[in-house]
């Protein structure tokens, strides 16, 4: 579905207490109106008073949806008040603070996940902070999703809107005719063969001159180096299993009584699925714990045979207190990992902070 505003004038006094609103919703967010009221005014000081009118083509919208407003609408306010058209293909995973500074979504790999999993595509606007997580599509080995959307990073909504207008400056509108002739190009070849060609290099490398913010033909010039990487970063190998070790952990009840055989061996199949086509690209400082998680996983077997033994002997005690030993045995793992892979993200958000340095 797609986001639409409309700014309408309004009596001051409305302005400034209900500046963006949300309809076809019972739950809008004061920060959302905080955040885009305090941009407007750093940036427009001087403008008339107006409400946005926030509307969703596919229905209304709920905060279970994870969805990053401010971003987006923060870009539709500055191209309405420019009188600047937004293009009708684009897509905006960012957040903006009351400055205009981007940043990344907390749930950014999520949402980037349905885009992955999209046929279609159009130009995509991350922040700079994202970087890490677009390089690690190419780990995945998807390298053509830099052909099915045009992807710019950007640092400041500023720098953002000039992706996210259908006329923005000279030089990224060459760039971005540059960049749609190899995705006409990709359309019937292999992307990763394009990247590696040496004319098309060429193309790409005349592309991040004139647009030193399209990650697109970033990408695409890294897969095709021969030193793309090959192996999840931690923040990635984290994103990707902890959502694996809570939902293990939530089919395991409190109490051995209470197990629920069909349920683990329903949810047994995807689970070793995702895990073996993680296992390959698996960076050798994380072998070890993630052998822990697919031991854990691995124990979900073994703790439905041992439930069906229990209940096959009459309820035996002997049987009981197996299936007990290795429900605690597991619901103790399963705490233990948890806290490992969450003690992964302290570790990347330091990197990132002394990278942020560093580069200053």
């Amino acid at each position: 579905g797609r986001i639409m505003l409309t700014l309408k004038p309004c009596d001051p006094n409305t302005n400034k207490t209900e500046f963006i609103k949300i309809l076809q919703s019972g739950n809008s967010e004061p920060n959302l109106d905080a955040t885009l009221k305090s941009l407007i005014n750093i940036k427009h000081s001087n403008i008339a008073s107006y409400q946005g009118l926030v509307k969703f083509t596919n229905g209304s919208f709920n905060n279970k949806q994870h969805l990053s407003l401010t971003g987006p609408l923060a870009l539709m306010l500055e191209a309405s008040l420019a009188k600047s058209a937004l293009r009708d293909d684009l897509c905006i995973l960012v957040d903006v603070d009351p400055n205009g500074k981007l940043s990344e979504p907390k749930n950014f790999w999520n949402l980037l996940a349905n885009l992955r999993k999209a046929n279609s595509g159009g130009r995509l606007i991350i922040s700079d902070q994202s970087l890490d997580y677009m390089e690690q599509l190419l780990v995945f080995k998807e390298s053509e999703f830099f052909t099915r959307w045009e992807v710019f990073s950007a640092a400041h909504i500023d720098q953002a809107i000039q992706a996210a207008i259908i006329e923005g400056n000279k030089e990224l509108t060459q760039a971005s005719e540059i960049f749609g002739k190899i995705q006409e190009l990709a359309a019937d070849q292999e992307v990763v063969q394009l990247a590696a060609d040496h004319d098309i290099r060429d193309q790409l490398e005349k592309v991040t001159a004139m647009a030193p913010s399209h990650l697109s033909a970033k990408m695409l010039l890294l897969q095709g180096s021969g030193t793309r990487p090959t192996h999840l970063n931690k923040n990635t190998f984290r994103v990707e299993l902890q959502p694996l070790i809570e939902e293990i952990n939530s089919m395991l009840p409190e109490q051995a009584n209470n197990i629920d055989v069909e349920k683990l061996i329903s949810n047994y199949d995807p689970l070793q699925e995702k895990l073996d086509k993680l296992e390959p690209i698996v960076d050798r400082d994380e072998v070890e714990l993630f052998q822990k998680i697919a031991d854990l996983a691995t124990d979900i077997k073994k703790l439905s045979s041992l439930t069906k033994r229990y209940e096959r002997r009459n309820k035996s005690e002997l049987s009981r207190k197996k299936v007990e030993k290795c429900l605690k045995d597991m619901q103790a793992l399963g705490e233990s990992l948890i806290e490992r892979i969450m003690a992964l993200d302290q570790t990347e958000s330091e990197n990132r902070a002394k990278s942020t340095k560093t580069e200053k």
